[in-house]
């Protein structure tokens, strides 16, 4: 217990006001990612951390570097625990593991070579970013570049270099304020690095006003987004199922008479699983055909191979007939929400496993997470005059 005790809040007053600037750091990282338009603060969030965690031993970076990556990430994905409160504790737990490691060997390399740490970091930083995505516990979300979203004209570069590039260029602008601000740093050294932040800036502004195209002119394509006010407590209870259908069935009507091309339910907004289930299937057909309109409507999937179940969150396409004509399944799923990473492996994370040994589960109704399988390809939907593609968040 004392040593529990001693973790959490540390008898040293230095590690304890350490950890509270890497807190406060930590919280205006957050703040750069979505919802907010904030995203300026990520160009200078890192500067402060690294010069703290480029004085330390490589343990004390690792464990320095994992509290200011839990912090971030608890501040930034708390709204995960909306939907699974064990998701949430689980994901940030494993995705903090990933900046702690980047700049443990940061720390090593800088007491190395300075200019060897300050050089790598950027590419380790991008590199476990893109690793991370090539892994079932992908969660691109925390990826640095997505903080940008607002700003149209700097993520223009993106088209050329990926948001790992984008990434890339936000580390490096951080690398180059902290040697500007730094007074032990020569005045040539802080003067460049001033001369290089204000050029990187100056490229990815003025690459993105030359590509970005004008506002295009009104399309010939209607459609017709809509959006429920529906409990996620309520919505999958099956005494209220029909409130739910009765909602959106009204919605599509009401944008009907408008002549849309196509009318776009949300994610699950359809609680059922269309493909199975008959009674719901033809009550979504039944819309389709008396709004007359193709309907992109999200809702759950099911298929048995090799006598297994396998489920799918799921877009499915009605026509204006009522008749079912393109289905996509999402293919990166949200870890700890939507699967479990490697459950093959991992059979005892499973909800079936859990629910027949945690009475949590049926007495107090947490939602540890649901079993979904990812897809296994993009699909592209095609109506009368385009075809799109879909995705779900």
């Amino acid at each position: 217990m004392s040593n529990i005790r001693q973790f959490l809040w540390p008898g040293e007053k230095s590690i304890r006001l350490r950890r509270l600037e890497l807190t406060f750091w930590a919280f205006l990282l957050a703040l750069a990612y979505l919802p907010l338009p904030l995203g300026f603060l990520a160009w200078f969030a890192l500067l402060r951390p690294l010069q703290i965690i480029s004085r330390l031993t490589p343990g004390e970076a690792f464990r320095a570097g994992y509290f200011y990556s839990f912090m971030a990430n608890l501040f930034h994905l708390y709204w995960v625990a909306v939907v699974t409160p064990p998701g949430m504790v689980a994901a940030i737990f494993l995705l903090s593991l990933y900046p702690a490691i980047i700049l443990s060997v940061f720390a090593r390399l800088y007491h190395w070579r300075k200019w060897i740490g300050l050089l790598s970091l950027p590419f380790l930083w991008v590199g476990i970013e893109y690793f991370r995505s090539l892994t079932e516990i992908s969660f691109p979300w925390t990826d640095l570049a997505y903080s940008q979203g607002y700003y149209l004209t700097l993520i223009q570069i993106v088209s050329v270099i990926g948001s790992y590039g984008l990434s890339f260029f936000l580390v490096l602008i951080n690398i180059f304020l902290w040697q500007m601000l730094s007074k032990s740093n020569r005045l040539e050294t802080r003067v460049s690095s001033m001369l290089a932040t204000l050029g990187i800036g100056a490229f990815l502004f003025l690459y993105g006003w030359v590509v970005l195209p004008p506002y295009p002119e009104k399309g010939d394509i209607k459609i017709a987004m809509l959006q429920g006010n529906v409990d996620l407590a309520t919505k999958w209870k099956r005494e209220t199922r029909p409130r739910n259908f009765e909602l959106y069935d009204s919605l599509s009507q009401s944008v009907a008479d408008d002549s849309v091309d196509l009318i776009i339910w949300p994610e699950t907004a359809a609680p059922c699983y269309p493909r199975v289930e008959r009674h719901y299937r033809e009550r979504l057909a039944m819309t389709a055909k008396n709004s007359g309109t193709t309907h992109l409507i999200g809702a759950l999937d099911v298929i048995y191979e090799n006598k297994r179940e396998k489920a799918y969150n799921a877009a499915f396409q009605f026509a204006a007939d009522g008749s079912i004509d393109t289905v996509y399944h999402k293919v990166k799923l949200v870890p700890f929400s939507e699967h479990v990473p490697y459950q093959d492996y991992l059979p005892f994370l499973t909800r079936d496993f859990l629910s027949r040994y945690l009475d949590a589960i049926r007495t107090h109704q947490i939602q540890w997470w649901s079993d979904f399988y990812p897809g296994d390809w993009a699909v592209i939907f095609e109506i009368d005059k385009a075809g799109y593609a879909v995705l779900i968040c």
